[in-house]
């Protein structure tokens, strides 16, 4: 059985990524001025970051609902058996709803059942791990629900937050969600974020960013609740700090790998440079399709 896996650009994933080589990558679009440019392939996060830090404001768009379209129907002309789609949060982007009416049509066409779109209710290292999840349990021989399961599952287990030395350009995306209460002292506070119910949610102020980092760091190792866990540290135009963040988190008991990834540009314009982020996802082990959350008895 093959099973074509479908995603959209924020997840990271670029062409250096073997494992993904068969993996279909929708791009959403940068707004730099009057320019729109495709992520990835017409604008990368360093870019981005110049852009902001020259004092130019920057937006995004979500892909149309046809580029999935012409995805999903190049999986089925392949010979593929099915797709599975999954997308960065419905909650902060419209490319779930997107994903999902271009696979209400295809499957009309193709047959009921053929696609399945999981909306991931989060973005960036979490969408990753979900779709390296979804890429292993297709490989295993899983069909579409249960690839989609498998994807599901680890975003249950899976959490990511994040610092960010100003809310503005949260603010100016009106991506801010629950954090908005903090706005008003965003001046004066230093923030730390979660990706919580498909948004943006605010976990805990301080003073300094040095103290916002050290707690970053100590509510991520809490999160692994006593089981093995991957790290990922994210960041934009901020490596060295991500670095010394991901040997710290090497030390922890828990630790079963800890590394150093860039945010997209999409994620970027939204974040702004200087974010850090640690996504805490259980160790994978044995068979994606069959393995229980961790915790489980």
């Amino acid at each position: 059985m093959t099973i074509t896996i479908v995603t959209d650009s924020t997840a990271g994933i670029t062409d250096a990524d073997a494992w993904a080589s068969d993996v279909a990558v929708v791009p959403l679009h940068v707004i730099v001025g009057d320019s729109s440019r495709l992520e990835g392939s017409e604008i990368t996060a360093d870019e981005l970051a110049a852009d902001l830090r020259a004092g130019r404001r920057a937006g995004t768009s979500m892909p149309a609902g046809t580029d999935f379209e012409s995805v999903f129907r190049a999986a089925r002309d392949s010979g593929a058996d099915g797709v599975v789609a999954i997308t960065l949060s419905g909650e902060i982007s419209g490319t779930a709803r997107a994903a999902s009416s271009a696979a209400e049509i295809v499957n009309a066409e193709w047959g009921d059942g053929h696609i399945n779109v999981l909306d991931s209710r989060t973005t960036a290292a979490e969408l990753r791990f979900a779709v390296e999840t979804a890429v292993l349990a297709a490989e295993s021989g899983a069909d579409v629900d249960a690839v989609a399961a498998a994807a599901s599952a680890v975003l249950e287990e899976s959490n990511s937050y994040f610092y960010v030395d100003t809310l503005e350009y949260l603010r100016r995306g009106g991506r801010i969600g629950a954090a908005s209460a903090w706005f008003g002292g965003a001046l004066a506070i230093k923030p730390i974020l979660q990706m919580r119910a498909g948004e943006v949610a605010a976990v805990e102020k301080v003073r300094t960013s040095g103290r916002a980092l050290r707690r970053l760091v100590a509510i991520a190792e809490e999160s692994a609740h006593g089981h093995p866990v991957e790290y990922v540290v994210q960041h934009l135009d901020s490596y060295d700090r991500a670095a010394k963040i991901a040997e710290r988190l090497k030390q922890s008991d828990m630790c079963v790998s800890s590394t150093v990834r860039e945010v997209s540009a999409v994620i970027g314009a939204h974040v702004g440079p200087g974010v850090l982020g640690i996504t805490v996802v259980p160790a994978r082990t044995g068979d994606l399709t069959a393995q229980p959350p961790s915790g489980a008895e």
